[in-house]
């Protein structure tokens, strides 16, 4: 895609400037995809900004960010004590924001998102009817293949 020199990162930072860690990070990631209103903004957002996100992330110590959120994925759902539903929502939350930086060009080290998919899959499988709930309750189609909504509800 043909840019103006120093769009992406103007994109970048007008979106990203403000925050202050990974959770903010990564909360705007998934809130700046749900405020364009079709497939093809979303996407050219998305091609906007992937060539100059992970300086960005690297400028600004952020580099593992989606490992970080998937640690915290990981955990939540590994909870010997099972999940409440507002912990299976906040589940959810993580695996929509991990899945908006990795559409923006963040990457996950291989090995911690097979732990992450795995530890996902599995609750969500224990949780059945709550994640089948949160699901129906926060998909949108463009998110629809999504991990957790692809998991619980199929592609």
């Amino acid at each position: 895609m043909n840019r103006p020199d120093g769009e992406s990162n103007r994109a970048i930072q007008l979106i990203f400037g403000d925050v202050g860690d990974v959770q903010q990070l990564a909360a705007r990631a998934l809130e700046t995809l749900e405020n364009l209103k079709s497939d093809a903004e979303r996407e050219a957002f998305c091609s906007l900004v992937k060539p100059d996100l992970g300086n960005f992330l690297e400028e600004n110590g952020w580099t593992e960010v989606v490992d970080r959120r998937a640690d915290y994925g990981i955990r939540l759902a590994t909870d010997p004590d099972g999940l409440l539903y507002e912990e299976m929502v906040q589940l959810f939350a993580v695996c929509d924001q991990i899945a908006a930086l990795q559409l923006m060009g963040a990457t996950m080290a291989p090995e911690k998102e097979t732990a992450f998919t795995e530890a996902i899959s599995t609750r969500l499988q224990q949780d059945a009817k709550s994640a089948a709930a949160v699901a129906m309750g926060f998909v949108e189609d463009w998110k629809r293949n999504w991990l957790c909504y692809s998991l619980v509800l199929g592609r």
